[in-house]
């Protein structure tokens, strides 16, 4: 093990990607979730493959990211968002489709629109990783349909279709939520919104937010896919704060 570069225990290895340490249960559930996903959608993407760990390593869950403790100035811009504007708690949510802790937070992130109607805005901006290979033409799905007012119903079938994202699949929903699809296969093809997605994405990497999910309430970062507890502490710090 130690040739490999592995010196400490313990040290697994799932489908070949390095886990170091002690994780939690829930950290090897969503790697195998993915690996599972992928296996069954046939997609599984191209890893490196490198004769030692440091050369080809699972991805961390989350990397360490921004400073908890620093407010972050990073405008909302004209990102599709749920909840009023004159909100006193605004979430900006970085995200990638394809990506299992997206999954698994997006319900915790529903639970708070409706949790707090009148004090929650979410944004919603997009942060597709190279690694995985459908995340940037998923992204551009949901902004192709948000500029036709259905980013809600598209986004919520993109999660739902997380391990299975495919053209095919876009032009299905497309047509099941009642889209112009001439209109949403040129955006498609032209790549319309792809520079958008790119400058959010650039977004979160200067802040320091390299995976994702990765959050922002009111500027405060949130590591990962946090519990309901998590966030609940924060936005209620929030209002607090703006209701001095």
């Amino acid at each position: 093990m130690e040739d490999i570069g592995a010196n400490g225990t313990p040290a697994t290895f799932i489908n070949g990607r390095y886990v170091s340490g002690a994780k939690a249960y829930s950290y090897f559930k969503d790697i195998i979730d993915e690996e599972l996903g992928w296996a069954k959608a046939g997609n599984r993407p191209e890893f490196k493959i490198g004769k030692n760990v440091s050369e080809a390593s699972a991805k961390p869950a989350t990397a360490a990211g921004p400073d908890p403790n620093k407010v972050y100035d990073i405008a909302a811009g004209d990102a599709p968002s749920r909840g009023p504007k004159n909100a006193k708690v605004t979430i900006l949510h970085y995200f990638d489709y394809q990506c299992p802790f997206c999954v698994r937070v997006s319900p915790t992130i529903d639970q708070l629109l409706t949790d707090y109607p009148k004090d929650v805005r979410v944004v919603y901006k997009m942060h597709p990783l190279s690694m995985h290979p459908n995340a940037m033409p998923a992204a551009e799905a949901a902004m192709a349909a948000n500029a036709q007012g259905k980013f809600d119903a598209m986004h919520e079938k993109l999660f739902a279709n997380s391990t299975a994202l495919s053209r095919d699949k876009y032009l299905q929903i497309a047509s099941e939520i009642g889209l112009d699809v001439k209109k949403f296969t040129s955006d498609l093809d032209a790549h319309t919104y792809k520079s958008k997605i790119d400058a959010e994405a650039a977004e979160a990497v200067q802040a320091g937010a390299t995976g994702t999910p990765a959050s922002f309430v009111n500027g405060r970062f949130v590591n990962g896919a946090a519990a309901l507890a998590t966030f609940k502490k924060m936005v209620d710090e929030e209002i607090a704060k703006a209701t001095k």
